[in-house]
């Protein structure tokens, strides 16, 4: 949790090293949600591919990164799946 929140302060504090755009699908909650983790999970893989790249990271590192990058995103998919199906329940 600490690391989304130093993340997003990131995000805040310099948009052009960390660029995002807007979100141009059905605009719903979860929707938009996700698409910001996405865009962030895209971002970050990138730093860190090119750190592997460059020769600052080791493959065993980088790789380590990459799989809890992929469960952040596959977490943070599955609570706005969680959220979106209570929310729609409670409508009916």
């Amino acid at each position: 949790m600490a690391d989304q929140f130093a993340t997003s302060q990131a995000h805040r504090s310099n948009p052009f090293l960390y660029p995002l755009s807007t979100y141009r699908g059905h605009p719903s909650p979860a929707n938009v949600r996700f698409d910001a983790a996405l865009q962030t999970f895209a971002q970050q893989v990138s730093i860190v591919s090119n750190l592997q790249t460059n020769g600052k990271l080791a493959c065993e590192e980088a790789y380590t990164q990459l799989e809890s990058l992929w469960q952040q995103l596959r977490q943070s998919h599955r609570q706005l799946l969680r959220d979106s199906l209570s929310e729609y329940a409670d409508r009916e």
